[in-house]
């Protein structure tokens, strides 16, 4: 029997909920008390979740200004929430969303696009692999974890995307590729990166996410007065990143909280009571995702509309 990547999605969605039913079947009561959370708890976790949100527009905006193309609020914060969104949806669409947005408004080229994705995913998991070697070195000394496997993992995800983006930058120039669209998509990564110091923001917004992620996560913990120490969720948030680049789930439904299971075992921290604090702060994420994501792609598609009918 062959399976397709649904069959797949189907399968592993299924196995993790599994998995998480029989940590979490002690635990009822304390699932129930989400809902009892205190105002100023869920207003201060949504704050960080816009910050995510914030903070992954804004690398749209200024990958997107590197072709000569300037967004408007609207239009960068809007289309982050609106990637969110459509990632939730069974075909996981978030960046075909934006590749097509950009196309029908600006006449963004495809390829070019694609060069700005492929950069900025790149960028992206060289960060994400960057803040874990650090976190895992610093929670040595705080609290006594670490892994040498572990940190040999961040190093790879480190060193190893970055490392092809400046081979792809480097390439002698003069080689040309049969193939038109693999050509402009090099030319564009290589506008992207010559750069540097666009570069070192990018890295420096994707660490900046990455805290506020993990603040979402302890500010969830501390809602629920669990006693786990910022430093766990600040060595698990690169984790969890770097899973949604598998996507096994729409929106890494259940394989985020199975992820914060696995390590939470390794770190000796409560599995149970962590698996709770990630379904809370999807909960609350979620309900900002829907809601700004349906207004902006309102927004984004009555503008797209409107530049035909002028």
């Amino acid at each position: 029997m062959k399976l397709n990547r649904k069959s797949i999605s189907f399968l592993v969605l299924a196995i993790s909920m599994a998995l998480i039913f029989l940590l979490l079947k002690d635990k009822l009561g304390e699932i129930k008390d989400i809902t009892n959370i205190k105002i100023t708890d869920f207003l201060i976790i949504s704050l960080f979740v816009f910050g995510t949100i914030l903070t992954n527009g804004l690398k749209n905006k200024i990958l997107i200004k590197v072709f000569n193309i300037d967004i408007n609020f609207t239009e960068w914060f809007g289309l982050s929430a609106v990637n969110t969104l459509w990632n939730y949806l069974p075909f996981q669409g978030g960046a075909i969303a934006k590749g097509i947005y950009f196309k029908k408004k600006y006449d963004f080229q495809y390829s070019s696009y694609l060069a700005l994705l492929t950069t900025s995913y790149g960028i992206t998991i060289s960060s994400l692999g960057l803040l874990g070697c650090l976190t895992l070195v610093i929670s040595y000394f705080l609290a006594g974890y670490f892994s040498m496997f572990i940190l040999f993992i961040f190093l790879l995800f480190f060193i190893g995307p970055l490392g092809v983006l400046f081979f792809v930058y480097y390439k002698d120039s003069h080689v040309k590729f049969s193939w038109p669209v693999l050509t402009r998509l090099i030319d564009g990564i290589k506008e992207i990166i010559k750069n540097k110091k666009i570069i070192f923001l990018l890295i420096a917004i994707d660490i900046v996410t990455a805290v506020f992620f993990a603040l979402r996560l302890y500010c969830a913990g501390q809602a629920l007065h669990f006693a786990i120490p910022f430093i766990f969720f600040l060595l698990v948030a690169p984790i969890i990143m770097l899973s949604i680049f598998l996507p096994l789930t729409p929106g890494g439904l259940v394989l985020r909280e199975a992820v914060v299971g696995i390590f939470a075992s390794w770190l000796m921290v409560n599995v149970s009571d962590s698996v709770v604090i990630t379904v809370l702060d999807r909960g609350i994420a979620l309900i900002w995702i829907f809601l700004l994501g349906s207004i902006f792609h309102f927004i984004l598609s009555h503008k797209v509309i409107s530049r035909y009918v002028k």
